[in-house]
């Protein structure tokens, strides 16, 4: 592989990590781990220390009912609560309106080959397993 810099490729499927390669993603591992704890901590301020949420923070996938036993979360809902809650937050008297995107028609061209949430038409198509040539350099 050729390069403009030494760590340019790394992860690549195509060979082996180097001993270099691994201490530098295990480093900014660490650090975006770090940063989710604390953004956790502050988020739960008064409820869970970082110490707390850094014991949770293992990659482990909690239910709503575990969260919240947990104080990960105040309450369990769905987005109607969620709203209805902001609004009562806010001091809005009754139901609080909910401004949706304006949803765009698609024209045909768009339609097939725009990125979207889901894959464009022709992304589809094209991603079906169908054999293909594969170059490896």
């Amino acid at each position: 592989t050729i390069t403009s810099g030494p760590l340019k490729d790394t992860g690549s499927p195509f060979r082996g990590i180097s001993e270099e390669e691994r201490r530098y993603l295990q480093r900014i591992v660490g650090q975006l781990h770090g940063q989710f704890v604390r953004a956790v901590a502050a988020g739960r301020k008064g409820k869970l220390t970082e110490q707390e949420v850094a014991k949770l923070a293992d990659g482990r996938i909690f239910t709503g009912e575990e969260a919240r036993a947990l104080e990960l979360v105040d309450e369990i809902g769905n987005l109607d609560d969620a709203v209805a809650l902001a609004g009562r937050l806010a001091g809005i008297k009754g139901k609080p309106g909910v401004i949706h995107p304006k949803k765009r028609r698609n024209e045909l061209l768009e339609l097939l080959t725009e990125p979207s949430d889901a894959q464009s038409l022709l992304q589809r198509i094209a991603s079906r397993r169908l054999p293909r040539f594969l170059y490896r350099w």
